[in-house]
């Protein structure tokens, strides 16, 4: 029976990497055609049919998944050549990876994994916000983005609370108000998204943890103090412009 039940796994595992590596095959190729609309397309059809196959929770990480698409096509486009686009490459393999491991039961502690790949994605957004021209469409960008990060949220929260609609909007209307402050900082767009995905974090686990009943004095201090921390190193490690 144990070697059944190993045999099984391996399989499993083996298929995950497959899918993974046909997933990395497609925007890799993607990539070399210079990112035509042809091959884009190609690229999301084999996406989503690796993706959808089989239809177990295809709608329980259905947004993750669509943001997955949008975020590798691209940054991937915007990566310069070398390391920039390797890690590019590498990263959103390695979130294929995961929410394949999510849908289809393999991983194990699969809360704490979907915790990562939503702060991981809402990064990835973050990244192509700030990376955009802001100087037009800025209100649809940003409503776009609030969009995003509102079904990203609801994703992560109905698993926890019956009320995962209203938790979502609490977090992409506070997230979206810092973001909206944050960009108009003179700092350049990495040190912007990174003090955004700072207190998209503070939100997030302040209402998680409410959730879950283990919200006190001491978590909100200790969560305060990360915060004050990590936002003074990305200021001080920015480079102020007019």
């Amino acid at each position: 029976m144990a070697r059944e039940l190993r045999l099984l796994f391996q399989g499993r595992r083996s298929a995950l990497v497959l899918k993974t590596l046909i997933f990395g095959f497609f925007l890799a190729l993607v990539w070399v055609g210079g990112f035509s609309l042809t091959l884009s397309i190609f690229f999301i059809i084999a996406a989503t049919a690796v993706y959808g196959s089989p239809s177990l929770n295809n709608f329980k990480y259905l947004a993750s998944f669509l943001v997955i698409l949008f975020s590798a096509l691209f940054l991937s486009s915007r990566a310069a050549q070398g390391w920039a686009s390797f890690l590019v490459f590498a990263a959103f393999i390695l979130l294929f990876y995961l929410i394949l491991g999510l849908k289809n039961l393999f991983l194990v502690y699969r809360e704490k994994w979907h915790y990562l790949l939503v702060f991981c994605l809402i990064y990835a957004l973050l990244l192509i916000f700030f990376l955009a021209d802001k100087s037009s469409f800025f209100i649809f960008k940003i409503a776009a983005l609030f969009l995003a990060i509102f079904f990203l949220a609801k994703e992560f929260f109905r698993n926890s609370s019956p009320f995962s609609t209203v938790f979502a909007w609490i977090t992409a209307f506070l997230a979206i108000e810092l973001i909206w402050a944050i960009s108009f900082l003179p700092i350049g767009f990495l040190s912007s998204a990174n003090l955004s995905l700072i207190s998209i974090f503070l939100i997030i686990d302040t209402l998680r943890r409410h959730i879950q009943g283990t919200l006190s004095r001491y978590a909100i201090l200790v969560n305060l103090t990360i915060f004050v921390f990590l936002t003074i190193l990305v200021l001080a490690g920015s480079s102020w412009s007019i």
